[in-house]
């Protein structure tokens, strides 16, 4: 495979395996991390890619193997960092622009509406959070999900049905906690 043929199918295949990264790690600066990682790997791996086959597919599961062994030295860093200290409070990722639309100007409902979004995605299981992912943001088809996180297609309509219906509960309880109290205006 030459390789400007190899970077136009990374590139077309990027915003899938971002999502697949996105999803399992639940970082994006991790996420960026595995795609760049897995596209390495996939280069210096290019000979074993069989024609005619997806090629994102084949990407994404080196993706999954990048992502589950970032996931292992993440959880083996807390578990040491825990004995060192269990005093320091863990940071959660601060929100992912790339998960909404840019808007000129969000309002604070839209921007406290997408922060529960994101918070809510936090809450699913990796694979639940990818399989919703790709199925909301790139539309792809539950066979296409099998195969991108190779699990049976039934699972990964299972996930997203499971995925929505916790997503709905967590944004109605949202949308009915009363609003916080208006600062008042100041000259």
């Amino acid at each position: 495979m030459q390789k400007s043929e190899f970077e136009r199918l990374v590139r077309t295949a990027n915003r899938s395996l971002w999502l697949t990264a996105y999803g399992l790690l639940g970082d994006r600066h991790l996420a960026d991390d595995a795609v760049q990682e897995a596209a390495m790997i996939a280069w210096a791996k290019r000979e074993q890619f069989e024609p005619g086959s997806s090629f994102v597919a084949w990407t994404a599961q080196i993706v999954r193997h990048v992502a589950s062994n970032m996931r292992r030295r993440r959880h083996r860093q807390a578990h040491d960092a825990a004995d060192l200290s269990d005093s320091v409070p863990a940071r959660p990722t601060p929100p992912d622009p790339r998960l909404h639309r840019p808007r000129e100007v969000p309002n604070a409902d839209e921007a406290g509406f997408d922060d529960a979004v994101l918070a809510a995605l936090a809450t699913l299981e990796p694979v639940a959070r990818a399989c919703l992912l790709l199925r909301t943001v790139r539309e792809h088809t539950y066979d296409e999900i099998a195969r991108l996180l190779d699990i049976p297609a039934n699972t990964a309509m299972s996930h997203v049905h499971r995925a929505r219906q916790r997503m709905r509960r967590q944004l109605t309880d949202h949308q009915d906690s009363p609003a916080p109290p208006s600062r008042p205006q100041t000259a």
